[in-house]
């Protein structure tokens, strides 16, 4: 914090520190390098790839996925990521559940922090083929609609930092 003089107290000016500095510089980068694949109209599948990755090595995430919610009360997995090359099963459908209704019906982020992953529902036997502990998952909203959810998983114990949602939902919105 900065105060030119002690009575100018209105006048604190917050400085991020180096680390806070470098993870906002990082995150722009991420979006500025989605935002060039969207400005230059690649395919979904080349763009959902690239947000998948964007997303697991900004958040510290592995692995990563994007999901897109179907007219008959599923949801299909349309892309996902993995630094450690895990085979995903990409196009499988499978019905929605609790958490992912929530998701869809309220718009909001869903959280599941280490070891609370829920007994079943769609891709939960893959989460623990992977060994997930954590997973965080924000809703792709177009046109007033939540079309899809975006999720980052982790292995690790410790869960992920209190502004993950909103980091997740600057790559949605770009999504969109």
């Amino acid at each position: 914090y900065y105060a030119a003089e002690q009575e100018d107290r209105e006048d604190v000016v917050n400085v991020p520190s180096r680390a806070e500095a470098t993870k906002l510089a990082e995150e722009q980068a991420a979006l500025r390098r989605v935002a060039t694949l969207v400005a230059r109209g690649v395919s979904q599948d080349e763009l959902f790839a690239a947000v998948n990755e964007e997303i697991g090595w900004l958040v510290g995430a592995d692995p990563t996925s994007l999901m897109r919610f179907e007219a008959d009360d599923t949801v299909t997995l349309v892309a996902a990521w993995s630094a450690a090359d895990a085979d995903f099963p990409i196009g499988a459908r499978r019905p929605v559940d609790d958490e992912l209704r929530s998701l869809r019906d309220g718009g909001r982020a869903v959280r599941f922090g280490p070891m609370e992953l829920p007994l079943d529902g769609p891709f939960v036997e893959e989460a623990r083929q992977l060994a997930i502990r954590s997973a965080v998952g924000v809703p792709i909203v177009v046109d007033g609609r939540v079309w899809g959810a975006a999720f980052a998983a982790s292995t690790r114990e410790v869960p992920f930092p209190d502004d993950t949602e909103a980091r997740l939902a600057q790559f949605t919105e770009l999504l969109a």
